[in-house]
Order: C-alpha cells, then structure tokens, then sequence
C-alpha cells in the first residue's frame, strides 16, 4: 500500500522495486527517493561517467540530479529524488517529440567528454510540469563501451554503434510513435506505446504500424518522414546526424493534431482569459472562488479538455495534474503551459484505476492530490457508460485528499436531450441518477458538502470536503 504523501501529490511507496529492464543496475524505490544499484562490472565506468558529468554544466541541467549514496569497491549505489512519474503511452505527440529534442540535446552535450547516451528511449525521461529531465544516468556510458554492447548491431566503430542506436531505438520507439501521434492517429500511438516498449517481448514498431487500416494520405506523410529519418541515419556524416533528425522533429512539431474536442471552448463561448473575470461564466466563477478559498497545492483536473480549469488551478498555485481521454486537447493543453506546473495524462477515466502493462502503475496508485475536479463528466459515466453512481464517487474520493468538486447535470439538460445518442445507458440509468444520490454517495467519503451555480441552471457545482 502507498501510505506516505508527498507536497507533489505523489504516494510514497516505504520499499518497492522499480519494474523493467537495466543491464547495468538495479533500481529501488525508498520513502520517494530511486536508488540505482550499480552491476559491479560497472562500478569503475559509472564513477568517471559521474565525475564528468559533475563538471558539464550543460549535461547537469539536463539531467535528473544524481549523486553517490554508497560506495566500496565493488559496490556503488546511486540516488536521485523521485519525479512526477508518467509514463510515455500517457503523453501527447508534442511531449514525445520534446523527449527526443531533450535526449539530443543531452547527447550534444555529453560529445566533449567522450560519453554516449546507449538507451534512446522516451522511457528514459520525465517531465516535471516545468522541464525535462533524463533520468537513467546508467544509460549513459563511454563512447568505446558501445563496442562491447551485445545487443547493439553492427558495432564494430563508434560511429556505427552511434548509427545503431538511432536504426534499434530512435527509430521504432520515439519516431514511429511521433508520427503516427501528429498526422492523428493517437490511439495507435498510444498503443504502441502501451504494449511495443523497448524489451517488451513484442515487435518492435516499424513502417507496417504506420498502415493500421488503409492507405490514405497520413500513411505517405509518415512514410515519406520515416524514410527521409533513415537516409540522415545511414548517410548524413556522423557530425551532422543529430541536427539533422532534430530538424526533421522541429518541422514535425510545427503539426498539432486536432479533433472534434479540441475547441470545446470556443463552441461554448468560455474561452476568456483566466487572467480576466469580467466576461467569465457562472461556472467558471464558482470554480474560481472555490480555488481562492481552498488554495490546493495539488489538483487533479479530470476530463481537462484543452485546459481551461487546469490553467485556472496553476493561476492559483497548485501543480496540476490534467486527465483527458482525448490526446489533441491535452496536446493543446501541453503547448499552452509548458513549464508552469502541468503535467497532462492521456488517460480515460476507468484506466486511472488500471495497470496498463507489467512495468507500469496505475494512476491511482502514484497520486493522491488535495483536490480533484470532475467538470462536465459524470453524466458521461453513468448515462453513457452505465457506470453507477456509487462507483464514481467510490473511485474519485480514493484520489481526493481534502476535496472533490463536482458539476452535477440534470438529465433535462439541453445538451443531453439534443444528443441522446451519447448516452447509450440512460434508459437503464436514469432512475439511478440524480443529484440526491450523488450528495448521499459522496457523504460516505467526505463529512460535508457545498453547492454553487453552473451555467446553464440545468446544472450545478458540488464541493465535497473531507
């Protein structure tokens, strides 16, 4: 069990071992601080590989900070603070491609000293809300080291093993994905991501994942892209290769993708500045007034959209965690605050709860916030996915540390009503769904609630508080 909580809204797991694949250290988590246990084999390289990049000022921002917890001959155990943990089948296209930008930085950097990132893998690295940080410091190793790599074809020169690691990891887990994520294909993006990780067991992605259903024109966009990556691989000089794959990304990220989400609030008419009040709705008010009073320092947002309560959260102070089932939006989201304390999460609602593959853990198991906001979703629940009552509030109040807030939406809404077609269970939920069983659900994990107005008056905003 998580017991512990951190000023971040991360559980603190007492003694646990990180799941995945490290052939050079093993790695622990203690009381919100990783451990990494250096394989003896490598003691000797990782001390000089840490004392270079001591003295790297540009390497040192780059990565997560790392320092010697213990040490022998034959022993050497590293620590570094646990960040904000997500996981890359849980980002949008743009923070994919941030990723590969970071770790190409991180490889400039490190040429001077003869060092070389081996593992180019987004799983490598995490962003905090406010920058990117590479995080496996044993993925980085000497230059005439990647010789001796095994697992790494055609390794007979530096220079073909530099060419390796981009063809047996850049490639198939950062590039594929990437591309099928901006020309719109989240979903297979994700998927990639969730169940074809690096030592998975699995294929590795290629080309034949970029044709998922039909030939259209996305597929010769991404083919055109992988090709194009692969000629800078096999044939740009040696010297050049990273500028040239960092400008192929730059010219990739200039895409955003979008979808019939991603301008939400301007259908609604409230996309205001959250810096301006004057022309906001009732709902935004409340939301706004109930942020002044409570000053939550985390906050979950769930159903985030393109983030206009996130934004309203960060405005206030907290660090915001934003959930969204819908990857363009967060994408926006993303774009909108990058580096002002959000991390977004491409997550529907039920896998919040569920480990997604055997080297992850669920959302529910990493977070535990001051304040959750579930706006405008939980008609969604139970009149279209047939969930109850009873197992929302069950769920949400298991994130909730202090408070939920809620927007309950009475079933003769207008937006239900005109779209009836979105609640395939509100014939076999509706006698279960009303504001009253709501209050009384939520009663059992909280000891009072509060109401305040939405817009329309068809709805309103509930305040549970521990």
């Amino acid at each position: 069990m998580w017991e512990l909580m951190t000023n971040d809204g991360l559980r603190n797991l007492g003694n646990f071992k990180i799941v995945g694949h490290d052939n050079r250290a093993g790695i622990e988590l203690h009381d919100g601080i990783v451990y990494r246990k250096v394989i003896a084999d490598y003691v000797a390289e990782t001390e000089e590989v840490l004392i270079k990049c001591a003295s790297n000022s540009h390497a040192t921002k780059l990565l997560v900070s790392t320092e010697v917890y213990s040490k022998s001959q034959n022993n050497l155990v590293l620590k570094h603070e646990l960040l904000a943990p997500s996981y890359p089948f849980e980002w949008t296209p743009t923070m994919l491609i941030d990723a590969a930008l970071h770790t190409l930085d991180l490889s400039d950097s490190l040429q001077g000293d003869r060092l070389v990132v081996k593992d180019f893998l987004p799983s490598n690295l995490l962003y905090d809300g406010r920058q990117w940080k590479f995080i496996d410091f044993c993925s980085i190793i000497r230059e005439e080291s990647l010789l001796s790599e095994s697992w790494l074809p055609h390794n007979e020169t530096i220079e073909n093993s530099r060419r390796s690691i981009f063809r047996v990891m850049f490639i198939p887990f950062f590039f594929i994905p990437i591309l099928l994520g901006v020309n719109g294909s989240t979903y297979q993006m994700t998927k990639l991501l969730r169940n074809n990780y690096c030592n998975s067991g699995k294929l590795a992605p290629g080309w034949r994942n970029l044709l998922f259903s039909r030939i259209s024109k996305n597929y010769f966009l991404n083919l055109y892209s992988l090709q194009k990556a692969k000629k800078i691989i096999r044939k740009s000089n040696e010297a050049k290769i990273n500028s040239e794959i960092r400008n192929l990304l730059v010219e990739l990220r200039s895409k955003s993708p979008k979808s019939a989400y991603s301008n939400y609030y301007e259908q609604k008419n409230e996309n205001f500045s959250v810096l301006d009040a004057s022309e906001w709705s009732n709902k935004q008010k409340s939301i706004n007034s109930i942020l002044d009073v409570k000053r939550p320092k985390t906050l979950v947002d769930i159903g985030a959209n393109t983030g206009w309560y996130s934004m309203l959260g960060l405005k206030h102070g907290a660090s915001v965690y934003a959930l969204d089932n819908d990857c363009a939006s967060l994408d926006i989201a993303y774009r909108n605050t990058m580096g002002n304390g959000l991390i977004p999460f491409h997550i529907d609602f039920e896998e919040i709860w569920e480990q997604a593959n055997r080297v992850s853990t669920s959302f529910n198991e990493r977070y535990c916030v001051d304040m959750v906001l579930a706006l405008g979703i939980i008609h969604h629940l139970v009149l279209g996915k047939g969930i109850s009552i009873e197992e929302v509030m069950q769920r949400l109040s298991s994130l909730a540390r202090e408070s939920l807030v809620l927007e309950f939406i009475d079933i003769d809404d207008e937006k239900i009503q005109n779209e009836l077609s979105f609640f395939g269970s509100l014939k076999t939920m509706s006698s279960k769904y009303s504001e009253s069983i709501l209050i009384e659900q939520g009663l059992r994990y909280f000891s009072s609630v509060k109401s305040l107005p939405s817009t329309p008056s068809t709805r309103r905003i509930l305040i549970f508080m521990r």
